[in-house]
């Protein structure tokens, strides 16, 4: 007489309801924890020099998932620079917009890790350092206006994708 078949077919069932749960966890971290950018917003900004203004030149560049890996913007963060200073481009910063708050966050990280440390901060009650605060006046297709505290509106225009690399590379 042959033994019967059911063992193997429960833990197999158990072993199926286990992955997709797990599956089902994971993308529910990952849709929560996805970052949201107005799309208007991704691509690369140029602040309009009005004449007789200070030389300053002011730039952004952010990208689909709210990364921002180019950043000259005036800091506003509690750190070791001072208020008013430019932020230098580089680094590991993300947007977010909250309601008309525009502001850069340093994660510290990207990738697998930059999950991690968003739980970790998560977890510890904690939120990433704000580098750069405005408020956001307005935004269009061409056109980006925020308003900083200590250096009033900066006016962004587009500029075509690539054009802050190719000048960067000077």
């Amino acid at each position: 007489m042959e033994p019967p078949q059911s063992k193997p077919v429960r833990r197999r069932r158990r072993w199926l309801v286990i992955a997709i749960a797990l599956l089902a966890l994971i993308s529910l971290g990952t849709w929560t924890l996805w970052p949201r950018v107005d799309p208007r917003l991704v691509g690369e900004w140029r602040m309009v020099l009005e004449p007789g203004s200070a030389p300053e030149e002011f730039t952004l560049r952010v990208r689909a998932n709210g990364r921002v890996d180019h950043a000259q913007l005036p800091y506003t963060g509690s750190g070791t620079l001072a208020k008013g200073a430019v932020l230098v481009p580089g680094g590991s910063l993300w947007l977010e917009i909250t309601g008309d708050q525009f502001e850069l966050r340093n994660e510290g990280a990207e990738g697998l890790m930059q999950l991690y440390y968003t739980l970790k901060s998560l977890i510890r009650g904690r939120r990433p350092e704000v580098v750069s605060q405005a408020r956001l006046v307005s935004v269009d297709a061409e056109r980006l206006v925020l308003e900083y505290e200590e250096r009033g509106r900066l006016e962004l225009r587009r500029v075509p994708d690539g054009t802050l690399e190719r000048e960067s590379g000077k």
